[in-house]
Parts: structure tokens; sequence; C-alpha cells
């Protein structure tokens, strides 16, 4: 049995009991525990040289064979000869790093360490190098091995022939050293006799005291590096930069929008360039089957008005790609700049909080996807540190911003008044614009809070009317407060009830034998009249959208917030404002979006919530450990997340393939039923899936009434998307899959044909309503 076949053995019976996925990421993960910890005793210098090489060759060669388990096999592919070269390379650099540690750390003499320098150089060159060794192996008709072991032999050998001269040369210089310590001790005692015989008065003899002889091999006493930085202030901005670096790189890769709303956002940015310096809210989204679409988005859209004036000037979708990182970048550094001015770098939680946050999958996904939640968070968190900071008129042009880009910004406006006037309030004398002390302290904060009250309200109004004049629409918290008051000068009236279709939908009372009635809908299921893929109501989408490590932030924050009130006596050390300004948002947000929590709406209140109870996990003990286990396991997820955003945004070739069998074998009527994804406008013809919002009706139906159903709506074949099939509960409350009942109907129906079928999709002809035997 070779290298070879043990190898595969043991992947193979690792995977009969693990399967291939776990041992992988099993891999990877320790592979990045050991760079991390290496990298930390490196920066810290708490450890040598060679024990950096080999923890750090053996962390990249664990990441190295989870990303590819290919170089296991072709190591154990090579042959004997190569693997012979390999440990003798291996063992030249470990003799170059003892050597230069040695050097280093101990008091190894440049001379002596040149010996073994030109060893290890010799035997690495003939390692990169084997045919100027084959030369001399020909020549003394030597095989390769025998011919580096005689090399190695030879160098020994001036090695040992140099140290015989250096001890030859110790012994020399040691006899005259005695023979001189001889002559300095007779001369002392003729001096001694003569001051004696003169009379004189002894000298006082000071005591004779010994140079400490440092301990392990005379091993130099360390001298302390005195650092700029400290670790959190570098770790902290290189991790950005590489969050940054890596969402840039997917953006570029995969720059078409590809996924959901941002199809509409990345359009109407476009159209709003053509028609500068006039607002626009309609979106002109070309498709492959005629005139464009239009869509209207009567909400706030400074993102989209900004975005423009730099797309007039550039106009690619890389460069609004570029434009929307940008917030993305802001909203990172000034979170760690609010981290840091907590106290964040002397106890490190500034880097665990922005490590949390630059890795979050929803916020890092849609720091690339062209939507308006991280522009807007990132603005809220700016507003709210300028504050800290007290520079209230800055901190009210960012909250203005904020709210020009998103309607959600405008629950943040109570908690930011609150805090601009407790500032104000608390400011001492020149740090605030404004006077302090008595009434003026109270004139000073009354001013500046209703200031920043009427900036804000006049940016809503401005909102309103360029909504009312442009879409006649409303600006949604007028809207509401306009409503709520004609409600209560109204009590007794009846609220309005939501239209009845004219055309009701086909009974399915019967549709299936045996099976129970379809369950009713509430007034709760009746507002939901579409998908929401981060709806919260599901809690895998806490874990899809959250991520795997705020959860244990927040669970260590509880932690280190016990072992800080029973260390401190029960008095809790910090500030807790970004907690209750975080709890105000979600409560609003899930006060309004009842209905539909999607998980991106709350994003904005996350990096508030997070920061206190990433304060109070950095009390933990081995702190530094956690941290570094927490990093290990935020790469693997920012990976899976940047591979997820790219696999989103891509246009597979199994889908192009489907896309064109239908441009080249059109369908009739020239309509499919198929669940709405940005790539819905390379298809050739228009699609359909809410069913005019029976698809609930639709699943729990028959063959025979999903056939009317699809008729009706002119509908000439299903577009099935393989990676979207999934179980479904009894209430069918995902409306973003196609329920494997449904695809294991139809695929065994006769009366759906199979057009194609490729790994990801599959198409199914509808079947006429005489060959269907159905009838209205």
């Amino acid at each position: 049995m070779n290298l070879s076949h043990s190898i595969d053995s043991l992947l193979f019976f690792v995977s009969q009991w693990a399967g291939v996925a776990l041992p992988r990421i099993l891999a990877a993960l320790l592979g990045l525990i050991i760079c991390i910890l290496v990298l930390v005793r490196l920066w810290e210098q708490r450890s040598h040289y060679v024990n950096v090489f080999i923890w750090g060759l053996l962390g990249v060669l664990l990441v190295g064979m989870s990303l590819d388990t290919r170089i296991l096999h072709g190591l154990g592919a090579t042959s004997f000869l190569v693997r012979i070269r390999l440990l003798i390379g291996f063992m030249s650099v470990g003799v170059l790093l003892i050597t230069l540690e040695s050097i280093r750390r101990y008091r190894l003499q440049e001379r002596y360490a040149l010996v073994w320098v030109a060893t290890a150089a010799v035997i690495l060159a003939s390692v990169c190098w084997p045919r100027a060794l084959a030369v001399v192996a020909s020549v003394f008709g030597l095989e390769y091995v025998t011919a580096v072991v005689v090399v190695f032999l030879v160098f020994m050998i001036l090695a040992a022939f140099h140290v015989s001269l250096a001890l030859s040369s110790f012994q020399d210089d040691r006899k005259q050293l005695a023979q001189r310590c001889s002559l300095l001790e007779a001369r002392l005692r003729d001096l001694e006799r003569g001051w004696k015989a003169a009379g004189l008065p002894q000298p006082p003899s000071e005591p004779v005291t010994e140079a400490p002889v440092p301990a392990a091999g005379f091993r130099r006493p360390e001298r302390a590096l005195v650092r700029l930085l400290r670790g959190t202030q570098l770790a902290a901005p290189l991790l950005i930069v590489a969050t940054l670096l890596g969402a840039l790189v997917v953006g570029w890769l995969a720059p078409g929008v590809m996924v959901g709303d941002e199809v509409t956002h990345y359009h109407i940015l476009t159209h709003q360039a053509e028609v500068l310096p006039t607002p626009t809210y309609m979106a002109s989204i070309p498709n492959g089957w005629g005139e464009p679409e239009l869509r209207r988005y009567p909400h706030p859209h400074l993102w989209h008005y900004l975005g423009a004036m730099i797309y007039r000037w550039v106009p690619s979708a890389r460069a609004i790609q570029f434009y929307h990182l940008l917030f993305l970048a802001q909203l990172l550094f000034v979170s760690f700049l609010l981290a840091r001015d907590r106290g964040g770098v002397e106890n490190r939680s500034a880097f665990l909080y922005v490590l949390a946050l630059a890795t979050m999958p929803a916020l890092l996904m849609f720091g690339i996807l062209l939507y308006q939640d991280v522009p807007v968070t990132a603005q809220l968190v700016t507003a709210f540190y300028l504050i800290t900071r007290r520079r209230p008129f800055w901190a009210t042009v960012a909250m203005m911003v904020a709210l020009g880009m998103k309607v959600s910004a405008f629950v943040m406006v109570p908690p930011f008044l609150a805090m601009l006037a407790m500032v104000a309030w608390k400011s001492p004398a020149g740090s605030c614009p404004g006077a302090s002390g008595g009434w003026l302290r109270v004139v000073r904060t009354t001013g500046w809070t209703l200031l920043s009250g009427l900036l804000m309200l006049s940016v809503m109004g401005g909102i309103q009317w360029s909504l009312k004049h442009y879409t006649q629409g409303a600006y949604y918290p007028f809207e509401q407060l306009s409503r709520r008051v004609a409600n209560l000068s109204q009590p007794n009236e009846t609220p309005p009830v939501a239209p009845v279709p004219e055309k009701p939908a086909p009974s399915v009372k019967s549709a299936v034998p045996g099976q129970a009635a379809p369950l009713a809908i509430t007034v709760r299921d009746a507002y939901i009249e579409a998908n929401h893929p981060g709806d919260l109501r599901d809690w895998r989408n806490w874990l899809i959208y959250g991520g795997v490590i705020i959860w244990p932030c927040l669970v260590l924050g509880l932690a280190g917030w016990c072992t800080g009130l029973r260390k401190a006596g029960g008095t809790p050390v910090g500030s807790a404002w970004p907690l209750w300004v975080g709890l105000w948002y979600c409560a609003g947000t899930a006060f309004q979006l009842w209905t539909a929590p999607d998980a991106r709406f709350f994003l904005p209140g996350i990096p508030f919530l997070l920061l206190p109870f990433v304060e109070h996990a950095s009390r933990l003990p081995r702190f530094k450990l956690l941290v570094s286990l927490l990093a290990a396991v935020a790469i693997l997820q920012s990976v899976r997340v940047l591979d997820m955003t790219y696999q989103l945004r891509r246009v597979s070739p199994a889908l192009q393939a489907a896309i064109t069998y239908l441009k080249q074998k059109p369908v009739e009527p020239f309509r499919v039923f198929m669940y709405p994804e940005g790539h819905y406008r390379l298809f050739p013809c228009q699609h359909e899936w809410y069913l005019g919002y029976n698809l609930r009706n639709f699943w729990r139906a028959d063959n025979t009434l999903r056939i009317r159903y699809l008729q009706r709506f002119k509908i000439g074949a299903i577009v099935v998307k393989k990676r979207l099939v999934a179980e479904a509960d009894s209430n069918y409350t995902n409306l973003g899959i196609y329920p494997v009942r449904f695809v294991r109907d139809i695929d065994a129906d006769p009366r759906f044909e199979k057009l194609f079928d490729n790994p990801e999709v599959a198409i199914y002809q509808v079947p006429e309503a005489a060959t269907a035997g159905v009838s209205d």
C-alpha cells in the first residue's frame, strides 16, 4: 500500500462517518484558528520564528486542504524523490530560522552563524534547482539523495573545522589571559609590600560585584518594543479594508442586478440620471419580451439621486457598485470610531464589534446588493456618533440624509432628539455651541433641539411635497399620522374593508378527496400579498440573516454583564444609551411591520443593540482566545456570504440554457408560471406567480384545479427552479418556494409534458383545456 492509497482510504473512512462537507469545514476552522493565534503571538513577540513557521505552515495546509482536497491527493501522488526534496527543503528552512532566531535572541556570533546559514542556503538551493546538483552527482556517480547527504557532510566537516579553529584560538587567548593575570597579581603584591614598607594607610577596598549572567544559554534581555498602535487599532481597520475589498471584488465580478428590488432601484437610478435635475420615481426596466416594464417607487429616493449624479458622470454598473460600497465603508469605520471612543481599544471590544458587524450576513449582503438599508444605517450610526462628539449640527445633517434615503429612518427621530437634548444639557462650556449655566443652558438645549427638529421636519415636508407632486402619493409617516387623526376625529366610522375580487377563485373545497378544507385567511395573513425572503417569523431567517457570530456575542455579553455586576458590587460600567436606541428602533419597526417582519428592515438597530453586549463580553477571562475563535468562524461565514451573493447575481449556464430553449421553442400561451427573481427580465416571455393572490389555494388544489388556475391566467408553461423546491407547512406560509408535493404531482401527471430539464431548471407544458379534461 503506497501513500496515495493510504490517503484515499483515510478520506473515504472519514467521509463515511462524517460526510464530505463537515470535515472540510472543521479543517478550515482549525486551520484559521491556528493562523490567527500564530499572528497574535507574533504580534506580541511571544513566539519563536521556528514555532511561527511550523504552526503557520500547518494552519495554511489545513485551510488549503479544506478548499481543495486535491492538495492532499497531490502530495500523496508525488514521487519518492519529490517527497525527499520537500523534506530536505523544510529542514533547510528550519535551520535558517533557528540560526536567525539564535542571532536575535541568543549570543550567537555572526561568524558562527554564517557557517550554518551557508549550509542551509546551499542545501535549499539544491532542492530548488536539482539540476545543478545533478551535475555534481553525475561527475562522482552518485544518486540525488546521496549527493545531498555528501554536500551536507562536507559543510558539517567545514563547520567542525571552523569550530576547531575557534576553539584553538579560544584556548590560546585563554592561556595569554592567564599569563597576563599572573603578571598583574605579581605587580599588585609588589605594590602592597611597598605600601606597607612606607607606612601609608591601606586604601579602602571596594566590594567586587559580579555582573549578572543571563540564564538560558546567555539569552539577551528582551528590549521593550514601544508601539505607537495597539493591536485593535491595527487589526480593526485591516478587517474593514479586507471586508470592503471582498465586497468590491464580488460586486465587480457580478455587476448585473438580479436580486429582488435592487432591479427596481438600479433602473430608477439610471432613469434619474437621464432626467436630472428633475426628480423621478419611475423605473424603466428592459426585458426580453417587448416594451420596457415601468415601475413606480413612491418613497424617499436620495440614494437614487446621489447615485444618478455619479452615473451621469461614469455610466457604468461598476461605478454604482463602488458608490454603494462607500456607505458600507462609512458604516464600518464610524462604528469602529464609536466603539473606540467608549474604550474599545483598551479592552479589545472594538475589534469584536467590527468583526461581528463586518461579517454579519445581512449587512455584508445588502452592502453589495443595491438596497438602501446599509446606507441609511450608516447615516444613523454617524448621526449618533456625531452627537457623542458634541457636533449637533453635523449630526442633524446626517439624520436629514438618513430621512431622505429611507422612510424607516423616521423611527429614529424621537431617540435622536432626546439624545441631542441630553448631550446639549450635559455639555460643559465651550464643548457645544451656546452658553452654559442656569437658564442659558435651558435656552441652549431647547434651541438646538427645536432647530434640529425643524430641519428634519423640513426634509420630511420636502419629501411629502415631492411625492405628492410627482407620484400623487404621500410620505408614509404623514399618511399614517393623518389617518390616525381622522380616526380620532371620527371614532364611530367603520374602518374600510379590503375590496373583494370581482371574479372569485375556483373552489377548492373538494379539490383533494380526503383532505381537510383549506384554512381561512385571517386579517393578519390578508396583508401578506407577496413573498418576504427575510420573514423573521421563520426561525431559520434569524440564523440566515444574523449569522453565527452575533448570537455568541449576545450570550458572552450577558455573561460579562453578570460578571461585571458581581465584581463591581452591583454597579454597571459604561453608558447604555446604544441599547435603548436599538431597542426603540427594533420595537417601533416590529410594530409597523407586524404582518411581514423582514430582516433587513431591522438592520439599522443592530449596531446599537450589539455594542453594549460586546463591551460587557470583553470583561470575560481569556477574551483574547474567545476573539480568536470567533474570528475564525467569522472568516468562514463571510466567505460563504460573499459566495452566496455572487451566486444570487450570477446567471448560471443552466439557467441561461432554459432561457435559450424558451427563445427557440416558445410555448403557447407565451407566459410562464415562475418565481420572480431579478433574472425574470432575461426570459423571452412574461411570468406570473401570485395568481391574483390565490397562490396558497393553488398549492392546496389538485392538478385539475391547478390547470384551471393556469389557463385562467393564460400560462403556457411551468418553470421550476430546483434550488427553490422545499417542503411547505400546512398554511403555506412561505410563498417563495415550490412545494415538494406540487413538483411531484406535476412530474407524475402525464398531462404535464416535461419540455426541458437540467440540474437547475425544469420546464413543464401546461395542457390545453380539451386535452386536460377540464372545463370552466
